[in-house]
């Protein structure tokens, strides 16, 4: 008389579930459940405003009223006869106690085997496999373990944008295909993509993920799917377990004077780390959180996906949305995860920190689904064979020198790794990141018809206050404006349709 519902490792699949007065719905894809009557199309308050903050909504809640998200590593027990669950991660990452000494070259040898047996894992299928190929060391990787494993030739998409170099890779991505004898795909994006697909984008979404690139990721699966290839490989990952971002590598600096200076006993000592954190990180909004977690004694990371600051999030919100109480999101969301470290690992492990917050919240909640969800559009499965759940487990149980506690190498032990089977030239280039240029687009035709959509959503749901909005929009070169776009096409599909306030883009996707 009991339902069991568990949810992978790391958060590969995703899982909705909602309780309802006779009973209990689950499924993979939230709008599923909305074939059923009695499950009503809602937004919740209070997960609203976390998406602001964070670009997705943590687990448990999604931004359905009434339905629920399986965590990642976790197991829900359903009681058929009183109606109630119980929940609890089955997978404890953080269990393995960690090493107290194990030397580099250690290290080095057993990622490596890990790395090639994960590898040897996802390539079995009985049809073929592709891969998502950048310039960077990640997928290059990937690539050329592949081709020493004796697979069939891999098929690798590549996203180019024309005209926009800075965000493209698909030089060094053309080389790596060319040297791997690869089946080599190039797939372009431009504005009018980003203008006429993102209403498609946001229905596969289910609930808004604000990452621009879940746009190539959509492109990339069809592109996939039109060349018969039902199955991908991916890089996602790496940055998170081997701390890959320049601004994680900061942030880890500024920590190092918030353990130093616990209390802020005078406004001069304010002054000074703001000063620190402005220049580290110069965003005023991202630097004024910063202090203010300092002065709390609050971890500074929060994750690797944070879009509005706590002071302008709040600004943002209109009267409808302010209607309910906002939860403390430290309370609610970084409280539990930083418990739970903390019985394990001690306090000055800060990258062990940040890789296993990303782990409970950014992984599952954004980066995977926008591999699945974009995928599976398409009927295209995500493979991820650097999140193997042992590399995980390894990664954490690594001491703080090795798992990048020192120094401002993004990702040493797996560029190392690496070292041993590409070129130091490739795996040390100036890392780009799979990005796209939606400030860019921001002024093109699509992107100023999704901004007037926006004013009139704002006026006429009251979700957004209108002058803190003009501000957001008003500023150059910002992506902030796709967090507030991309919740409004959601918004638009699945909870409230009045077509004259939709883009026509997405009255043509609606058929009216």
């Amino acid at each position: 008389r009991c339902v069991y519902l568990a949810r992978d490792h790391v958060g590969i699949k995703p899982l909705y579930i909602c309780q309802l007065n006779e009973g209990w719905l689950f499924a993979s894809e939230a709008k599923a459940l909305f074939a059923h009557p009695g499950v009503e199309k809602a937004l919740d308050l209070d997960a609203f405003s976390q998406y602001l903050t964070f670009r997705f909504v943590p687990a448990p809640r999604s931004l359905f009223k009434g339905i629920q998200k399986v965590g990642a590593g976790e197991l829900w027990q359903i009681s058929l006869d009183q109606g109630i669950a119980k929940r609890w991660h089955y997978w404890k990452p953080l269990e393995t106690p960690a090493l107290d000494y194990m030397s580099r070259g250690e290290a080095l040898d057993k990622l490596e085997c890990l790395l090639e047996s994960s590898l040897r894992y996802r390539l079995g299928a009985d049809v073929p496999v592709g891969l998502f190929l950048s310039g960077g060391v990640d997928s290059s990787l990937i690539l050329k373990l592949a081709q020493e494993s004796d697979a069939d030739a891999l098929h690798t998409y590549t996203i180019t944008y024309p005209g926009f170099e800075k965000y493209d890779e698909s030089s060094a991505a053309r080389f790596l295909a060319k040297s791997s004898a690869s089946i080599h795909h190039e797939v372009p994006a431009n504005d009018l993509d980003f203008a006429e697909l993102m209403g498609q984008v946001a229905y596969y979404q289910d609930e808004p993920i604000a990452a621009p690139v879940c746009l190539p990721v959509f492109l990339l699966s069809r592109a996939a799917r039109e060349t018969g290839v039902p199955v991908v490989l991916t890089g996602e990952g790496a940055d998170e377990l081997f701390i890959g971002y320049g601004n994680w590598l900061r942030l880890r600096d500024i920590e190092k004077w918030n353990r130093y200076t616990p209390d802020l006993p005078s406004r001069p000592a304010r002054r000074f780390l703001r000063s620190i954190a402005g220049a580290l990180l110069p965003n005023s909004a991202r630097s004024w959180d910063i202090l203010d977690r300092i002065a709390k004694g609050q971890p500074l990371f929060w994750g690797g996906a944070m879009d509005f600051g706590r002071r302008e999030r709040d600004l943002l919100l209109g009267p409808e949305a302010k209607q309910t109480d906002i939860q403390d999101d430290f309370e609610e969301v970084i409280s539990p995860v930083l418990d739970d470290f903390l019985r394990s690992r001690p306090a000055y492990d800060v990258t062990g920190w940040m890789t296993y917050l990303d782990l409970r919240y950014r992984l599952p909640e954004l980066m995977l689904p926008r591999l699945d969800k974009m995928g599976m559009a398409h009927s295209v499965e995500g493979r991820v064979p650097l999140l193997d759940h042992r590399i995980v487990e390894f990664t954490l149980t690594l001491p703080p020198e090795l798992h990048e506690a020192a120094g401002h190498i993004g990702k040493r032990l797996l560029k190392e790794v690496a070292s041993r089977r590409l070129p130091k030239k490739l795996v040390y280039r100036h890392k780009k990141g799979f990005q796209a240029p939606v400030a860019e687009w921001k002024d093109s035709a699509g992107g100023r018809v999704y901004l007037e959509t926006l004013r009139r959503f704002a006026k006429r749901t009251g979700l957004f206050d209108t002058h803190t909005l003009e501000s957001v929009l008003a500023r150059k070169g910002s992506r902030l404006y796709f967090n507030l776009v991309n919740f409004m096409l959601w918004y638009i599909t699945f909870i409230d349709n009045p077509v004259e306030d939709c883009p026509i883009t997405i009255r043509k996707m609606h058929g009216n």
